[in-house]
């Protein structure tokens, strides 16, 4: 076989990868942290003013038992009333995320387990007590 011969085969082989490389990465699914991203970013401001609330409490304590996941507040906010939401964020799976309310008059909420999608996720933790709003974020593993 000639050296051009060679050539022409090499040049299709490497036209042939990089055809398959632009298939596969066109049908990788690209996922976004959210969905509306920009409108997300732009109310950011509040999130670090709430966890840095946040941070002048206690700590938010979130214990696992057999079918259950309990999220303890801290004790200062024992006796007001409690709205908020427990965001369970999926970072390989979108699909897995669940949003959870919470409203509360006392310190503990529990979720049942098999609400909540296995893996390692993280808990994004908001609630608003009085005039103040509250940011916690915590890795668990389910």
């Amino acid at each position: 076989m000639s050296w051009g011969n060679k050539l022409l085969i090499a040049f299709l082989v490497f036209g042939c990868m990089i055809g398959y490389m632009v298939y596969k990465a066109v049908e990788t699914p690209t996922n976004l942290v959210s969905e509306e991203y920009y409108k997300d970013e732009l109310k950011f401001q509040d999130r670090i003013n709430a966890s840095n609330n946040a941070k002048k409490l206690d700590s938010v304590q979130v214990v696992q038992k057999n079918s259950t996941v309990s999220i303890t507040l801290p004790a200062v906010m024992k006796g007001t009333s409690i709205t908020g939401e427990a965001y369970f964020y999926s970072k390989t799976d979108p699909g897995k995320d669940k949003h959870m309310v919470l409203s509360t008059d006392s310190l503990s909420t529990s979720f049942n387990k098999n609400e909540l999608p296995k893996g390692n996720l993280l808990l994004k933790l908001s609630w608003k007590s009085g005039n103040e709003n509250y940011y916690v974020e915590q890795s668990i593993d389910l």
